[in-house]
């Protein structure tokens, strides 16, 4: 009877041993989790970042180079006219006086 009880409490201390590896197991296996978790998050982020940035990077330089582009077209249209403007202001002064004159 002795044996059966020391068998009985032994198993029962196997079984306890075992619950708490298990358990042990499962806090470890927790914790790397949330280490994990972590670690994807931190990489997700930092690739997010590089992307923003190298975007805000790109399209700084499309927005440069459309202004600078916009300001060569503005030079060409502003020497056109003036050129023009040279080549006909005395026409122009012309007919302005005479539209007085004649009324």
């Amino acid at each position: 009877m002795n044996t059966i009880i020391r068998q009985i409490i032994d198993a029962d201390k196997q079984a306890r041993e075992r619950v708490e590896q298990a358990k042990a197991e499962r806090q470890k296996a927790r914790t790397l989790f949330a280490d994990e978790k972590d670690d994807v998050q931190k990489k997700f982020m930092a690739e997010a970042e590089e992307k923003l940035e190298a975007k805000r990077a790109e399209l700084k330089r499309d927005f440069e180079s459309e202004v600078a582009l916009s300001q060569k077209e503005y030079a060409a249209s502003l020497a056109a006219l003036e050129t023009l403007y040279q080549e006909k202001k005395d026409e122009w002064i012309k007919i302005i006086v005479d539209a007085c004159i004649a009324n």
